[in-house]
């Protein structure tokens, strides 16, 4: 009896954390988190071509990257969303 009503209850724990998981609001953090990450790679990238030609000094890492968006008019409004994206996704930590 207390092995069913324990088995039960475990079941619905399980069924509400997969509901949880699965939610739109966590998908949509996860698949902004995703955009972000990629746009810092895009970024990153990008800087370490213009390293690799000679066009600037600048770092080909997440701070060169970050200094890189800082640097546009829009920059501010962008490295929010990126780090609201980035937390959405878990941070960044290394792959």
């Amino acid at each position: 009896m207390v092995v069913r009503t324990a088995r039960r209850r475990v079941e619905r724990a399980h069924g509400a954390g997969r509901r949880t998981a699965h939610g739109s609001l966590i998908t949509g953090m996860a698949r902004a988190g995703l955009v972000a990450r990629g746009v810092l790679y895009v970024l990153i990238r990008a800087i370490a071509l213009e390293v690799a030609f000679g066009n600037t000094r600048q770092q080909a890492d997440k701070s060169g990257a970050v200094r890189l968006v800082a640097a546009t008019p829009v920059g501010s409004v962008i490295l929010w969303l990126l780090a609201a994206g980035c937390a959405g996704h878990g941070g960044l930590a290394p792959d």
